[in-house]
């Protein structure tokens, strides 16, 4: 499952709407019983950094390409991110090319600010690995040593890996990143 999930369960649960947009699948019909699953995939990843898919039979996790750039963040809390272990630490501070946008897949409205070559960048992308990529049957290679990438279920993961992003609105510059 993922975070989002927690969200639709709740909501679910409670008989409630939300009143924006949201991609979680309610976990109740699982609880119950009525279902076995809820879907066909999960995605998750590290805003500025990888990204990964998994349908239960592959999981791929691709790496951003070249400089990693396009990036921005969009955001409404620039001054409420601490670290505890960082008290100093802080988001990079918008600048002259932040511009007032919407989240990706809403009409929430929040800060853009794109970063470019040379920039201050959120502390979670250091030293990420740059094309880097890794596919795995975990049925066959449970523990992940035989790495796929080149073969055709990578070409069947990309595919899968654009439509999800897809389906949640994820902005082309995430696409442009990752090489899709």
């Amino acid at each position: 499952t993922t975070n989002v999930d927690l969200h639709a369960t709740l909501a679910d649960f409670f008989d409630v709407s939300s009143e924006h947009v949201t991609h979680g699948q309610s976990l109740l019909p699982l609880i119950t019983g009525d279902k076995t699953s809820v879907r066909e995939y999960a995605l998750g990843g590290i805003y500025g950094n990888w990204i990964q898919i998994n349908n239960g039979k592959h999981k791929y996790a691709r790496g951003p390409i070249g400089d990693n750039f396009p990036l921005s963040m969009f955001s409404n809390r620039w001054s409420t991110m601490p670290v505890p272990s960082y008290p100093g630490l802080r988001l990079p501070v918008p600048d002259q090319r932040a511009r007032l946008d919407t989240m990706p897949g809403s009409s929430i409205p929040v800060i853009r600010q794109p970063f470019g070559p040379g920039d201050l960048l959120p502390f979670w992308t250091a030293n990420m690995p740059i094309d880097e990529h890794y596919l795995f049957d975990l049925e066959e290679d449970p523990t992940e040593e035989n790495n796929l990438v080149g073969t055709q279920s990578e070409r069947v993961m990309l595919d899968a890996l654009r439509t999800a992003l897809g389906e949640i609105d994820a902005p082309t510059e995430q696409l442009m990143r990752l090489g899709l």
